[in-house]
């Protein structure tokens, strides 16, 4: 390898060093400022609003996705509602099955009811599973299992012929 010959990364300093040092001239700037005004409006006038689509509403809910499915379908979402607008429907299942049947020209089929925040799917069951836990507390009673189960022979040896056994007797005390 020639030492007198530059290494790449070299080359690279050298050339991002020149870029930067390199001065601009403020009409050049201007013209440059300009051009970039002048695509951004001509980009921006390329998309039609869709009517039931406003510019200053905030997308917070799968409601408000599910009501760009018709801008969205019909191209006219400027390109940042269209990005935020396909970054979810690659997340929700919901939407995603709401914009195929609209795709296909069918009504949704999904109701806004149907998909539920996981925390209210788990509150469904607090009340069963609390039911179900006051009732085996209940029945742990003394009371309760005496009356239904009784459990404990109380007897009284008479008599006795042979040997006798004895075996420990549990008590209650109420």
């Amino acid at each position: 390898m020639n030492p007198k010959k530059p290494k790449p990364g070299e080359i690279l300093d050298q050339a991002i060093q020149e870029i930067r040092n390199a001065s601009t001239a403020p009409d050049q700037l201007e013209q440059a400022s300009a051009n970039v005004r002048r695509r951004l409006q001509e980009e921006f006038h390329k998309v039609l609003p869709y009517p039931a689509v406003s510019q200053g509403d905030r997308i917070e809910s799968c409601e408000d996705f599910r009501a760009l499915i018709p801008a969205y379908l019909t191209s006219s979402l400027t390109s940042s509602r269209k990005l935020l607008f396909e970054d979810h429907i690659r997340e929700c299942v919901g939407c995603r099955k709401a914009i195929e049947s609209a795709r296909h020209g069918a009504a949704p089929a999904v109701s806004p009811g149907l998909f539920k925040t996981p925390r209210s799917r788990s509150l469904k069951w607090i009340v069963p599973v609390a039911a179900a836990a006051l009732v085996a507390l209940a029945l742990q009673t003394v009371t309760v299992r005496d009356l239904l189960w009784p459990i404990d022979v109380h007897a009284m040896v008479q008599m006795v012929d042979g040997g006798l056994l004895l075996f420990p007797v549990k008590t209650f005390v109420l």
